[in-house]
């Protein structure tokens, strides 16, 4: 794989995949997945067609962005080509546009993003992949912390959730068991939450919570320092 930043995967993106690529290009966003129908990908296809004419014209290379046309290098075309050719054929991955030239392919295929790393003539920005020994853990909803903690568990809200304003005092008067934020704190005195978390010290604290509030969970993570 071409020279990149490297990082480690704490936790499943999405909560199913491994591996990450993050890539810029100013054609990003017609890979957005809203625009496509059953991921094959026909909306970029057009849009790189409508460019291809150009480029074999040898027409400058544009793009309608904000009621403005930007300029399109011809790597930036020509890698968004072969990431599509990549991308076309496959169907376990998950696409993210971030602004207005980010990129992110998310995937368990490590060999297809190292494919696309290696075919890019501007560097992607990040690539994102656990250590070997860790995998087993993270595919068990598990999540790789920097530091010792005396909470094992975070717990993770629905988005949205309607929840008893009541749990907010259990929170309180369970400080040593539990940990919140204050922003979190006060939406569920106000009786609602949004894909907001926090942490409770262990199993048996855990049980109690599901019982209290087991209608807004979304997901539990369990916290794992390993050391060195």
């Amino acid at each position: 794989m071409k020279s990149l930043k490297q990082f480690e995967t704490v936790k499943l993106h999405y909560n199913k995949y491994l591996y990450k690529l993050e890539i810029c290009n100013i054609l990003a966003p017609f890979f957005r997945s809203e625009l496509q129908k059953n991921k094959t990908l026909n909306y970029i296809k057009v849009k790189l067609d409508q460019l291809n004419l150009c480029y074999s014209s040898g027409e400058p290379l544009t793009k309608t962005m904000y009621r403005s046309t930007v300029d399109v290098s011809q790597n930036e075309f020509l890698d968004a080509k072969d990431i599509y050719n990549i991308l076309k054929n496959k169907k376990d991955y998950t696409i993210r546009i971030e602004g207005p030239v980010g990129l992110s392919i998310y995937t368990n295929d490590k060999e297809m993003l190292v494919r696309i790393s290696n075919k890019l003539r501007d560097p992607a920005w990040g690539f994102w992949e656990p250590k070997l020994e860790n995998i087993s853990l993270l595919t068990q909803n598990v999540k790789i912390v920097a530091h010792p903690t005396m909470f094992n568990y975070q717990v993770h809200f629905k988005n949205p959730a309607q929840i008893d304003i009541s749990f907010s005092n259990w929170l309180i008067a369970n400080s040593d068991k539990s940990r919140v934020g204050d922003k979190t704190l006060v939406s569920i005195q106000q009786g609602y939450v949004s894909g907001s978390y926090f942490y409770v010290r262990d199993e048996k604290i855990l049980i109690i919570v599901q019982m209290l509030i087991g209608n807004t969970i979304q997901r539990i993570d369990k916290l794992v320092y390993i050391e060195g």
